[in-house]
């Protein structure tokens, strides 16, 4: 599972209608100022900057979303109140245990420890050393 995909149901949540204005409003608090400085309409920004920017941008507002209280309440715990009983909750491992087949990127013999597609990188390679006595 990416990190996108690990909060997108919470993304969706925010797009809700008792969160849309207030995701609005830490949008507007991002670049509000500096669109109307430079008299472009917030919704033509996309355009003029690029997708890419432009989600960066969101993505700045959204974090600001996840933390701001709004009567005693935040986006992300409103979403756990309501939905988090349809949240897998992830298998716990301790420290000092061996790695089990459901453990996240855990080597295990039908599957090898993280490659170059892993979200760490691939292993660094270990040389071997062989000093002469």
């Amino acid at each position: 599972m990416t990190s996108a995909q690990s909060i997108e149901r919470l993304i969706k949540w925010a797009r809700r209608d008792e969160w849309r204005d207030e995701l609005a409003l830490q949008f507007d608090r991002h670049v509000g100022a500096a669109c109307e400085s430079a008299k472009i309409p917030i919704d033509e920004l996309a355009g003029i900057i690029g997708e890419h920017w432009a989600s960066a941008l969101w993505g700045c507002a959204f974090e600001d979303l996840v933390s701001t209280t709004r009567e005693g309440l935040n986006i992300a715990e409103d979403y756990l109140k309501r939905r988090g009983w349809k949240e897998k909750e992830p298998p716990q491992q301790l420290p000092n245990e061996p790695p089990t087949p459901d453990t996240p990127g855990a080597p295990t013999p039908g599957r090898p420890p993280a490659g170059p597609n892993h979200p760490l990188g691939p292993p660094e390679p270990i040389e071997a050393t062989r000093e002469r006595w």
